[in-house]
């Protein structure tokens, strides 16, 4: 893939604002409301990948696997969770590296797969270890 060449700033807001629905959605009432809205960072981040597969493929990767939870399609969100970690890790974007492998982590809690669950929150500590994040490693 190409390095993204511009302002990727934006992608990296969508990306965040996207997670951001995901968690308010777990929470909240109007999950319609919400789940509208990481329909809409979803469809900017595909976009920005066909520039930038590089730099925003895992992002969409990862947000597509949050949204799949959400209608309970599990298989499919596995399968995404597993794409976003590749094209994070071939990216070499260590802190979104580990936090597929953490989301991941917790969709395998969720799903009472505690062994894999265990492996993957495992992966994302040493992740954050070698990105140099004290605070997510001591947490």
């Amino acid at each position: 893939g190409s390095i993204f060449r511009g302002f990727i700033f934006q992608y990296i807001h969508i990306f965040y604002r996207g997670l951001t629905a995901i968690a308010l959605s777990r929470n909240e009432n109007d999950k319609r409301k919400y789940a509208a809205a990481v329909k809409a960072c979803i469809k900017v981040l595909k976009i920005g990948r066909k520039k930038s597969p590089l730099n925003l493929s895992h992002q969409s990767y990862l947000l597509e696997a949050e949204l799949a939870v959400t209608k309970k399609r599990y298989a499919f969100a596995e399968r995404l969770f597993m794409l976003s970690i590749e094209h994070a890790a071939s990216a070499g974007i260590l802190h979104e590296h580990a936090l597929a492998h953490e989301r991941f982590g917790f969709f395998y809690m969720m799903r009472n797969s505690h062994e894999a669950a265990y492996e993957q929150i495992r992966v994302a500590r040493d992740l954050y270890a070698k990105w140099g994040s004290k605070a997510k490693i001591d947490f």
